[in-house]
């Protein structure tokens, strides 16, 4: 029999090398979180010195091309009989994000104009350092966060995912040498008396879609409003793309809400593994939140993941031109929701599904992977009960 681990030297070089690419993505966006964070709290600080008026010189608004703007002033004041002379405007670099630059100049023209005293922040402990206008700017910030998750999130998420794959590379070449002839005992997963449902992971992955898709398109919400009052009425379409970032938040909402109310739900086989022609026997132990079901819907499938040369059913070609899934097998079933006596009130839900004779075992190694998967589902008020695990199936 095949054994259902990596070897761990494949896996470590797979992994090291994902985490090498990955790496400059990550670097990119944390350097842009920083941006992010610096800007946030350096404009709560300057926002705290002292106002001081000032005198303004002159005031210029300068083109650095493609429409980047950018303020050129020089103003005067005293602290204490001393004259000082500044130049800094905002907390911000050149860019063309939005009107800011522009409505400041406007702003700085009239005061100029008028030879009025104009208001800036000026630092207590170094009076040479003063600021005129600093504000927070959203369209900035929402800058600095599309490229922090865009860039940061994947690459942190592929990192992140690489160490904890390594870990469980390791876990698992560990009980591949304690069972070399029991391939069921090999996966961590499996290698405890309960298994647990893959909703938290689920869960953390909409979460992650959701975020990546509402940050990225983040600026589609800052160009509307100004192409619109322009009256270029036809960006009102890209409102399509906000509406579908409201869609995934809401997807990930219920995730995270029906992974937390049934957060202690497992799987405890009698039957392990479960053996092609017999019966796959055992129950399921979920949290008092199910009581108000009386029946749970039972799905057990075997689905195969297909290698690009496999053969695909219904293809046009015959052949995969990349991987793809399909149910090979399906039993659907029903069971009733049985009532503990336990104090925390959880209930059991039977699972008895005869498995087919000559059916394929699990195997997650290289070509065609093959997974059997039970899943369980009943609607209820508020969240609706949906896990789903992955069982052993071996035929000796």
């Amino acid at each position: 029999m095949r054994p259902i681990g990596v070897l761990l030297p494949t896996s470590i070089s797979r992994l090291g090398c994902l985490s090498l690419l990955a790496l400059p993505f990550a670097a990119i966006g944390t350097l842009m979180a920083y941006l992010t964070l610096h800007t946030l709290l350096r404009v709560v600080i300057v926002q705290g010195w002292p106002i001081v008026p000032v005198t303004l010189q002159s005031v210029e608004l300068t083109s650095a091309g493609s429409s980047t703007d950018r303020i050129v002033a020089s103003y005067r004041y005293n602290i204490q009989g001393k004259q000082y002379t500044g130049h800094q405007v905002s907390l911000y670099s050149s860019d063309n994000l939005g009107t800011f630059r522009q409505d400041a100049y406007r702003e700085l023209h009239a005061y100029l104009a008028r030879q009025a005293p104009y208001p800036a922040h000026v630092n207590p402990k170094a009076p040479g350092e003063s600021v005129l206008m600093p504000v927070l700017r959203w369209e900035a910030i929402g800058f600095y966060l599309v490229f922090a998750v865009v860039f940061g999130g994947p690459g942190w998420a592929i990192i992140i995912s690489s160490c904890l794959r390594f870990i469980q590379a390791r876990k698992g070449a560990i009980l591949m040498e304690r069972y070399p002839d029991e391939p069921w005992k090999q996966r961590v997963e499996w290698s405890k008396p309960a298994i647990k449902s893959s909703q938290a992971k689920d869960a953390i992955l909409e979460v992650c879609i959701a975020v990546f898709w509402n940050v990225a398109t983040f600026p589609v919400l800052l160009v509307i409003p100004r192409e619109v009052g322009n009256g270029r009425y036809v960006a009102l379409t890209f409102l399509l793309i906000p509406l579908i970032g409201a869609g995934l938040a809401w997807w990930a909402l219920v995730a995270v809400a029906r992974a937390t109310r049934f957060a202690g739900t497992y799987l405890h086989l009698d039957t392990m593994p479960g053996r092609p022609g017999e019966s796959l026997r055992g129950h399921i132990s979920a949290p008092k939140a199910l009581a108000g079901a009386a029946k749970v819907a039972l799905t057990l499938r075997c689905e195969k993941t297909f290698g690009e040369s496999s053969p695909i059913p219904g293809s046009a070609t015959g052949k995969a031109s990349a991987p793809g899934n399909a149910d090979i097998w399906r039993c659907d079933s029903a069971t009733p929701v049985i009532r503990g006596q336990e104090p925390a009130g959880e209930v059991t839900l039977a699972v008895a599904i005869e498995l087919p004779a000559g059916c394929p075992n699990s195997w997650r190694g290289p070509g065609d992977k093959f997974a059997w998967l039970l899943s369980a589902n009943a609607p209820l008020k508020g969240a609706d009960f949906s896990v789903e695990f992955e069982v052993p199936v071996f035929d000796s």
